[in-house]
């Protein structure tokens, strides 16, 4: 057995924990090894994962224990008040399997992450947003997936620098403005992706995935879960309900709509939306869409290159950074 717990995120009034309980830890990339047929064998057993249902749990954090158990995928999720106060930044908690006679079976090590006081968080798509992932075609996206392992995987030009200056530090970990990375990958690709962004460096944050998928569904990978995308994105604005947020996402997908809905539904708390015009053949409907979104106090950007987003960020103060004339 083996438990995965996720970095999971902490407000004043809700704690959050999850993660999958799994009869064997999931396989780690060799990322010295860029064989085709390994890349493709890793893949596939990432989605060959097998979740256990109705284990019991316990959460210890902040000398605080919390019973819970995981559910018919084998995910598991904490949630509850803190009944001491927690300090802002990164804590460490520690999820136990406990047998029918409270014994413990074996237990996993796991982080969250409570944001500061500051003026905005960051709410980021991840595929043809940060990485580089032609979500378009299923079959270039996994053409990229099995032809490079995590190590090897592109990222677009000045995209860890842009991040960086929004989360407002040099070193990855400790950030003062909060990274959400919202996605329709799965949570199969958890370990992958944080190999990748450990690699380059970018921001710390929490991840918010879509369902696990099986192996029989390997082959829809990225391409389900955009209605849960906003749920997701709407349990984050509802669990920090004094914090705003900057939205960025591509248009190859259904970004535009997902954050037209959520500037809607939570009028004055987007500040920024920033969307890389991924699919030039959407761009006129993308743009109407961010003009229907630009109300007050609210800015949009359509953007072809993220030193066109960095530049913009400079002119809305979103972040301070001085800025060589040669690179504009």
């Amino acid at each position: 057995m083996f438990i995965k717990v996720y970095h999971s995120f902490c407000g004043e009034e809700k704690l959050i924990i999850n993660g999958h309980v799994f009869q064997h830890e999931p396989i780690h990339f060799d990322v010295k090894d860029s064989w085709l047929g390994s890349n493709i064998k890793s893949l596939l057993t990432l989605f060959r994962v097998k979740p256990l249902t109705e284990v019991k749990l316990k959460i210890h954090f902040f000398n605080q224990i919390i019973d819970s158990k995981s559910d018919e995928n084998g995910y598991f999720m904490f949630e509850c008040k803190p009944a001491n106060s927690i300090p802002h930044g990164w804590h460490s908690c520690q999820v136990k399997a406990i047998d029918n006679d409270g014994n413990e079976i074996t237990h996993s090590e796991g982080k969250f992450f409570k944001p500061y006081k500051t003026s905005h968080g960051i709410i980021s798509d991840i595929d043809d947003t940060v990485l580089k992932s032609y979500s378009a075609s299923i079959f270039r996206r996994l053409y990229e997936m099995i032809s490079k392992n995590p190590e090897e995987r592109k990222l677009f030009d000045h995209t860890v620098e842009w991040y960086r200056k929004l989360a407002e530090t040099e070193v990855p970990g400790e950030e003062s403005n909060s990274f959400f990375y919202v996605s329709s990958s799965e949570w199969n690709l958890y370990d992958y992706l944080n190999t990748i962004f450990k690699k380059h460096q970018l921001p710390e944050g929490i991840f918010l995935l879509n369902d696990l998928k099986k192996l029989k569904d390997f082959f829809q990978t990225g391409k389900t879960g955009h209605q849960g995308k906003y749920d997701r994105i709407k349990s984050l604005l509802e669990a920090f309900p004094n914090q705003n947020y900057i939205l960025i996402g591509d248009n190859t997908q259904r970004d535009p709509y997902i954050y037209k809905k959520i500037s809607l539904d939570f009028p004055g708390r987007i500040i920024a939306v920033f969307l890389r015009n991924k699919s030039k053949k959407n761009a006129v409907k993308t743009q109407k869409l961010l003009s229907e979104m630009c109300v007050e106090k609210q800015r949009v950007l359509l953007f072809d290159t993220t030193l066109q987003a960095l530049k913009k960020s400079k002119e809305w103060g979103l972040i301070d950074y001085k800025i060589d004339e040669y690179i504009f």
